[in-house]
């Protein structure tokens, strides 16, 4: 269930961390993104809202499970081509909606928050989604799709996983020769 890996995000944020090319700090879960009318209704949440960088741009991950679809179980041209899921083509368009209510809505924000140091400037969205398909078609109509996404980075928990096991095999692997400090060299380029 979804709620699971919520509460695994959160008690592991290393985890989330690792899907941005920028350090980040997780701002907060179930974040208020905006949406909220005059008769207060309609506001949208993300699962989680990151400040990306050193430059307090937010960005916006949001999870499905394991089990979730990531394409149609019938092909959309026989034999080979597979549309995406609802799941998947509804979570991309549900980060799509919160990072166009975030931008609408950041000053309020900043302001009832009382963080006027963040930004959304350039929202990066993830969308942490199902398993990886087994067979080719499935893998090739998959990543068809996930590589036309130029605003949403769709993961799935099979590559998180593979990603934590990398962290894993680099942090555990001792190197034969004491390799030099570059913490100088990258002193003296600042």
């Amino acid at each position: 269930k979804e709620g699971f890996w919520q509460e695994y995000f959160v008690q592991n944020p290393f985890v989330l961390k690792m899907l941005f090319g920028l350090p980040v700090i997780i701002y907060t879960d179930q974040a208020s993104v905006g949406g909220m009318g005059l008769k207060r209704s309609g506001e949208k949440y993300a699962d989680y809202l990151l400040e990306a960088g050193m430059l307090g741009n937010l960005g916006i991950v949001e999870i499905k499970t394991t089990e979730t679809p990531l394409l149609t179980k019938d092909p959309y041209r026989a034999p080979t081509l597979y549309g995406p899921s609802t799941d998947l083509s509804g979570g991309v368009n549900q980060l799509l909606d919160q990072k166009l209510r975030l931008i609408k809505g950041i000053a309020a924000k900043k302001e009832e928050d009382d963080q006027p140091h963040i930004q959304a400037w350039s929202v990066p969205c993830i969308l942490i989604i199902g398993r990886l398909p087994e067979t080719h078609d499935l893998k090739r109509s998959f990543e068809i799709y996930r590589g036309s996404q130029r605003d949403v980075l769709v993961v799935t928990f099979d590559e998180l996983l593979a990603k934590l096991k990398g962290l894993h095999e680099f942090l555990s692997t001792k190197p034969d020769e004491p390799e030099e400090d570059l913490s100088d060299q990258f002193a003296d380029l600042l």
